[in-house]
């Protein structure tokens, strides 16, 4: 026989545990003043709590509802507790409220189940999870599109073997996603999270985060994903203008990793691995160059740490050198201007009068070489001095330019501030070249064979 009870205050506690319920069981707008424990019972039939309000604890733990369950707009005031429950059929919790928090823990939702517009406030009890839907499963669509939630939300290794929706989700505190499941699509389209977001381990096929933003930290370390959205409408800075019209960016990937807290490699690693398979390499190659910038800043030569070990200084320093010269690899062109300055500084050294002596020995006293011309051939060519830098700046024995000697009289003075001004000599010069040339030629070579920048594996 059917329970259809409408308008009425209920007054003291409705305690039925265990009980099983073979028709349907309504109670429509209204009001329970005392505890209402439903805990391990069986609903054959159709549960129905539409607009009712629940003055005091609610339990409906461990129970099984085998028919559709329609809650929508129900007021629960004091805890809501439907852990480990199973629901056989459509969930609709529509704008249900729950003032001090739900719990969903270990539930098995065996077709659709709808939150959409539910809010969660922030539970009394210190360190209690305002939405709690850990180890929950469900088999159909999951929504929890348009919810606010002003505590913890609490989806630790839930899974979802269809898809998940939680578009324009509102977070207040913490949500926690950490080893979550998704056998489809995870939409957080549009979804605001003011405080941090934790999607580590989580295993998703496909991860939304269209217009999503991330006021505070999100940790994304070992979040699997096949594929990912990350397009905006409005970017941030202009500094995305790269990435395309700037009132439409379909791969803003900065607006949610530099959210990135811890700092850890393999979040972009396997983000520059999504972008080279698409065919995206220079969005793979922004990935990569964000990361390696951040490692220097925060792995290398981390803020408020006031000793270093001097294996950490060397580390931090060739760090810094490899992306001064050569951007780590990604489009090289450093490496090019680089070369091309040091080159034109030494012709200019070698340019001067005297600054080079013809090859072979030198006759001190008569000022000329063992084929008795002038070892100081006075001024060279241009194009001669560069012969001359170019074969002192190669680290292989080149022809060219190898008629020349540097000499050891200072040529010019380079005034340098408060040091004065600092005495040049080609010998000096050709030394800083050989140096040079001993790292920007192997580090151009390593650039060009791809040793030195490998996609992660």
């Amino acid at each position: 026989m059917a329970i259809s009870i409408s308008y009425a205050v209920i007054e003291g506690p409705l305690v039925l545990p265990s009980v099983t319920f073979q028709s349907n069981v309504k109670f429509a707008d209204c009001v329970f003043t005392e505890k209402v424990d439903f805990s391990s019972a069986v609903f054959q039939g159709i549960l129905y709590l539409s607009s009712s309000t629940f003055e005091k604890d609610f339990s409906a733990s461990h129970a099984v509802f085998n028919g559709s369950e329609d809650i929508l707009h129900a007021h629960f005031k004091q805890s809501a507790d439907f852990s480990f429950s199973a629901f056989g059929d459509l969930l609709d919790m529509t704008a249900t409220q729950f003032i001090n928090g739900g719990e969903f823990g270990g539930d098995v939702f065996r077709k659709k189940a709808d939150f959409d517009s539910v809010e969660f406030d922030k539970p009394s009890i210190a360190d209690v999870d305002a939405a709690d839907f850990s180890y929950a499963s469900a088999a159909g669509e999951f929504y929890f599109g348009d919810a606010k939630v002003f505590g913890r939300a609490n989806f630790d290794f839930a899974r979802f073997e269809t898809n998940c929706n939680f578009q324009h989700l509102h977070m207040e505190a913490n949500f926690d996603f950490t080893g979550a499941v998704v056998g489809s699509a995870a939409y957080f389209t549009a979804a605001t999270f003011f405080n941090g977001a934790d999607f580590v381990d989580g295993h998703v096929g496909t991860a939304v985060f269209t217009d999503a933003e991330f006021e505070s930290s999100v940790d994304l370390r070992h979040f699997a994903y096949l594929n990912i959205s990350l397009s905006h409408s409005e970017p941030q800075s202009n500094w995305l203008r790269w990435l395309g019209n700037p009132e439409e960016v379909d791969n803003d990937w900065p607006r949610v990793f530099r959210m990135q807290m811890p700092y850890d490699r393999e979040p972009f690693s396997r983000l520059e691995r999504f972008y080279r398979s698409e065919g995206q390499d220079d969005i793979a190659d922004q990935v990569y160059l964000e990361s390696r910038n951040r490692e220097r800043r925060e792995v290398l030569w981390p803020r408020g740490r006031s000793r270093f070990l001097p294996t950490q200084w060397l580390r931090w320093f060739a760090d810094r050198l490899y992306g001064l010269l050569v951007n780590y690899g990604i489009r090289p062109y450093r490496l090019v201007l680089w070369a091309i300055m040091i080159l034109m500084a030494g012709t200019w050294v070698f340019r001067r009068k005297d600054a080079v002596t013809l090859a072979g020995r030198r006759d001190a006293a008569q000022g000329t070489n063992s084929a008795g011309t002038r070892a100081h051939p006075g001024t060279i060519s241009t194009w001669n001095a560069f012969a001359v830098s170019l074969h002192q700046f190669l680290p292989v024995d080149t022809l060219t330019g190898a008629n020349f000697e540097p000499s050891r009289q200072e040529v010019a003075r380079i005034p340098l501030g408060p040091l004065g001004k600092i005495p040049i000599t080609p010998v000096g010069t050709a030394t800083m070249l050989r140096i040079a040339g001993w790292i920007l030629v192997p580090l151009g070579v390593a650039i060009l064979t791809g040793i030195l920048h490998q996609t992660a594996p």
